[in-house]
């Protein structure tokens, strides 16, 4: 169902390909975890979904999951650095549910 599930833990996840998993290709959950130079595409719900989680999370190419590119179930909000969404990224967070935090996007000065 998830590609990496990282719960109340510390991790890195470097130049991985994280595809075809029917949920999220990777779920944060309190958490603090570091996600650079991964492939995150064709995971059947969201490429990222994090529920009060932080880290780094910069370098990745996320694209073409099913429904969603970043997802914050979390009350906390959560940043990424620079990305390549190719063209591609719907988020939800704040935005559009009062009750979560937001998705930041900082892209690398």
């Amino acid at each position: 169902r998830r590609g990496f599930y990282a719960q109340r833990s510390r991790g890195e996840a470097h130049e991985n390909q994280i595809s075809g998993n029917l949920e999220h290709g990777i779920y944060l959950e309190d958490s603090l975890v570091v996600l650079m130079n991964n492939r995150i595409a064709d995971n059947g719900r969201s490429g990222i979904k994090v529920q009060n989680a932080g880290g780094d999370v910069a370098n990745n190419q996320i694209f073409a999951n099913h429904q969603l590119t970043l997802v914050n179930d979390g009350e906390s909000d959560f940043s990424v650095g620079e990305n390549d969404f190719a063209g591609s990224l719907v988020v939800i967070d704040q935005t559009l549910r009062p009750t979560v935090g937001k998705i930041v996007i900082n892209p690398s000065p």
